[in-house]
């Protein structure tokens, strides 16, 4: 992340990619895992 053409890349893509500690991070996953498993539950999708 500290190299230029790294963040240039990722801008192109319109990501912005921040530092996060370990205890952030579980948080931001275990709030998108908790999004996408409602999001999907409402599409009516199931595993296979």
């Amino acid at each position: 992340m500290a190299k230029p053409e790294t963040r240039e890349q990722l801008a192109k893509m319109s990501l912005d990619a921040g530092p996060l500690g370990p205890d952030a991070f579980a948080a931001y996953i275990k709030t998108e895992i908790a999004k996408w498993a409602r999001d999907a539950q409402e599409a009516g999708l199931k595993p296979e």
